[in-house]
């Protein structure tokens, strides 16, 4: 298994202009932590989170997954003949890894970077 949805990641040069952009949509802010050297923040309706990273990405928008112990298990997908395209690992850095399935890149993810939403699947948040 390739790991749990996590998030659809795009780059946004402007951090707070897509907040904004977000929310009027009926997304929430969600806690995010401190995994990336660069800006970053989460928006969630309950069903999707949507991560915006204030640097470029490989690939906008990137599918991103959270595997527990990637360290240990990329060598399984290598195994299968799944090429990793970069891998950043070790113990003082957060681990990821990238891979392409059907010309979509996908970031896999040691760790949650932001907390889930607050908002169940179907509730919406209303702006006043």
């Amino acid at each position: 298994m390739i790991g749990r949805f996590h998030e659809v990641s795009v780059h946004t040069p402007d951090l707070l202009a897509s907040l904004e952009f977000y929310e009027r949509l009926g997304f929430t802010q969600v806690t995010a932590g401190e995994a990336f050297p660069y800006p970053y923040a989460a928006v969630a309706d309950g069903r999707l989170a949507i991560g915006l990273h204030g640097r470029e990405l490989a690939q906008s928008p990137l599918l991103a997954f959270v595997l527990p112990g990637l360290l240990g298990r990329l060598e399984s997908f290598e195994r299968r003949g799944i090429e990793m395209l970069d891998r950043r690992l070790g113990s003082d850095v957060f681990n990821e890894a990238s891979l392409e399935a059907g010309g979509q890149l996908l970031r896999l993810l040691e760790a949650r970077t932001h907390s889930p939403a607050s908002l169940g699947p179907g509730e919406f948040h209303h702006q006043q």
